[in-house]
């Protein structure tokens, strides 16, 4: 059976996972104002310096 271009453009081939991408947790994109968010939200004092 031939394929043409077209059948292995970036867009069309599938992506087959393996290994330990089974058991990843999918990828989660962030947007620019969720990420603004979460750095709003963080302690400005660090983790070392705060005596815990």
């Amino acid at each position: 059976m031939m394929r043409n271009a077209e059948d292995s453009a970036p867009g069309k081939v599938r992506k087959f996972m393996v290994g330990y991408e089974m058991l990843a947790e999918a990828q989660r994109d962030l947007t620019a104002e969720q990420a603004a968010e979460r750095l709003r939200a963080v302690s400005g004092i660090h983790y070392r310096e705060s005596g815990a």
